[in-house]
């Protein structure tokens, strides 16, 4: 079989942000429907969207925020920040409780100093040697201060 049959490419661009929007949006009522679970007894739960600007909306800023109290965490990954509509970017950081950057361009490099500033530079963003990053933690309820980290280079 040549190619993933889920693969953008294979079933276009259109049903494939349809497909990621409508899994989106039922992982979602997913998480609200822990709501009859007392706090203390509901399980950590992490949702992980790759390229997730294909199929993305302001309804996953707002799960970002909603989720958090049915102990539902938002992986969210993608190549660059122009991918995304400025309004759902913004979503995105203002509920955001940890950053992780590789290497980036300049555009984003100035963005992200923004978020880690002073202790990083859009120069420092830029200039990451592979399987480096730059790390903000959210830590019970605070941001904490911005450090480096190496990560292990693929198998090969």
């Amino acid at each position: 079989m040549r190619g993933d049959p889920q693969d953008k490419g294979q079933i276009g661009e259109g049903p494939a942000a349809t497909l990621g929007s409508l899994l989106v949006s039922h992982l979602a009522l997913a998480a609200v429907s822990r709501s009859d679970t007392l706090e203390h007894a509901r399980q950590d739960y992490a949702i992980v969207l790759d390229e997730f600007q294909t199929f993305t909306t302001l309804s996953v800023a707002t799960m970002l925020a909603e989720l958090r109290k049915y102990r539902v965490g938002m992986v969210l990954a993608n190549q660059h920040l122009s991918q995304l509509d400025p309004a759902i970017r913004d979503a995105v950081f203002g509920n955001a409780g940890t950053i992780i950057a590789f290497r980036v361009g300049a555009a984003d490099g100035a963005f992200l100093a923004r978020e880690c500033a002073p202790t990083f530079s859009a120069e420092d963003f830029i200039s990451l040697p592979l399987y480096h990053i730059y790390i903000r933690l959210l830590i019970d309820g605070e941001p904490s201060r911005p450090f480096s980290a190496t990560t292990l280079p693929p198998p090969a």
